[in-house]
């Protein structure tokens, strides 16, 4: 992307950044002495001042970038003693555009900036032998891209090297007129020396004339002393030029090199802009790619928006149906527990009842003769149907259906030839089962002198024994 303009020996670097909004340049004919930049999330705008060659400040013409910005700098540069040696930049894409996020300025005596929050790809583009005189880029509501113009350090010393030659023609030209000036004289004393001599023969042929000749010869070597002195000035700018001139040959000579060196740079500067320029084209072929797979996103963002607004009505309406017949439920669970609470301390009550009772009754005893057991009980209703459990051998399970009331039993044994034996008593309701096996009881759970072999009680839809 580098090129060189060669009415100017200009280097055109760049623009780096989108490819977005308007192209425009600024080259003025002399240093830049201020710049000022609008930005906020990004760089929003650019604007140079620079000074003419006969002192003029010049404002450019057209601003880079748009209207926007929250903030605003301004800086001025020295151009005595303070050039541009480098700029520093990211990029990336933002309103749908690549534009530039973040810009700063690196000159030989400081760094100003970042301009911009940044973000993205960046660069920086340093200038080893040469010097930023002007810049170029694109700009629409933002800034997009940005480029520089670069003058080789070398222009600036040929500029240096040719007003000192210039100084130096002006003195030739100032020798020279001296030295017409010499020979006019000399040959006005070559005049006057013919005139004497043509007077001293006159002097010597008529001798009739007084001349004073010595005051003449005074005159003489006077003139010749002079010319004398002249001659020897004149030696001596002449051996001052000749001294210039090798300074100036020497000087040549180093600058010939500094070219050759900054067309080296420059060719490197070349394969790095290219290689950047690859880059560019990769980062924006990906940043096309996701920009097409945002659309494509944002499309299906919005069918799913239109299409689920109605199901998650509906769905919160369903919810606030559930939670109230929740609620409904939880509040006859309540009730229940309430219930199922206080039969329980009832239960409790004639379990109290009854451990007294069999205490007493144990006192008593009353023994089936044919045999040999004794029949406890029947605590509880009188409703139902009578009905007695007498196992011929061990128990050996118990399971118990109830609710609020104990609804069914069921007695599992093994007789005494080892076959099982099950008998459930009592109707079929209830919601909750609770199983017991034999190695879940021991010993201290039977009776003080027996322990429990059966069970009688009265049943209908629901255990009237307990």
């Amino acid at each position: 992307m580098g090129k060189i303009s060669g009415e100017e020996g200009w280097i055109s670097l760049g623009p780096w950044g989108g490819r977005g909004g308007t192209y425009s340049t600024y080259k003025p004919d002399g240093p830049i002495v201020q710049i000022t930049i609008r930005y906020g999330d990004v760089v929003d705008s650019i604007l140079f001042e620079s000074k003419s060659r006969d002192g003029v400040i010049i404002g450019s013409a057209v601003k880079i970038g748009g209207t926007g910005g929250s903030s605003s700098a301004k800086f001025s540069i020295d151009s005595s003693i303070e050039q541009f040696s480098s700029i520093s930049l990211t990029y990336k894409d933002y309103s749908r555009n690549v534009v530039l996020s973040s810009l700063s300025f690196n000159t030989n005596l400081r760094n100003i900036g970042p301009f911009g929050k940044g973000g993205g790809l960046p660069m920086s583009i340093p200038m080893e032998g040469g010097v930023i005189t002007g810049f170029h880029g694109r700009g629409g509501s933002y800034l997009d891209a940005i480029g520089i113009f670069v003058a080789p350090k070398v222009k600036k010393m040929e500029e240096e090297l040719k007003t000192k030659v210039e100084e130096l023609k002006t003195t030739i030209t100032e020798l020279k007129e001296r030295e017409d000036v010499f020979q006019t004289k000399m040959k006005e004393v070559e005049a006057q020396n013919k005139e004497l001599k043509a007077r001293v023969k006159v002097i010597e042929v008529t001798q009739n004339q007084v001349v004073d000749l010595r005051k003449i010869e005074e005159e003489l070597k006077n003139k010749i002393e002079e010319l004398k002195t002249k001659n020897e000035e004149l030696n001596k700018t002449t051996d001052v030029f000749q001294t210039k001139m090798e300074e100036a040959e020497a000087q040549n000579k180093k600058l010939r090199k500094m070219e050759e060196e900054l067309k080296s740079k420059i060719e490197e500067l070349k394969s790095k802009n290219k290689e950047l320029k690859e880059r560019e084209d990769v980062f924006q072929t990906k940043m096309e790619e996701a920009e097409a797979q945002n659309k494509e996103l944002r499309e299906r963002i919005k069918v799913m928006e239109v299409t689920q607004v109605v199901d998650f009505h509906k769905m919160e309406e369903e919810m606030k149906i559930e939670i109230e017949e929740l609620k409904t439920k939880n509040i006859e669970l309540k009730e229940k527990e309430d219930v199922f609470q206080t039969k329980v301390e009832e239960v409790e009550a004639q379990n109290k009842e009854l451990r007294e009772r069999i205490i007493v009754i144990k006192k008593k005893g009353n023994i089936t003769g044919e045999e040999g057991l004794i029949s406890l009980g029947i605590q509880g209703g009188k409703e139902g149907a009578y009905w007695a459990y007498r196992a011929e051998g061990p128990t050996m399970q118990i399971s118990v259906r109830y609710g609020q009331v104990i609804d069914s039993l069921l007695f599992k044994s093994k007789s005494c030839d080892h076959v099982g034996r099950s008998v459930k008593i009592g109707g079929s309701g209830g919601y909750t089962t609770v199983t017991h096996r034999q190695s879940e009881w021991s010993d201290s759970s039977t009776l003080t002198g027996g322990k429990a072999t059966g069970f009688s009680g009265r049943s209908g839809s629901y255990i009237y024994m307990q």
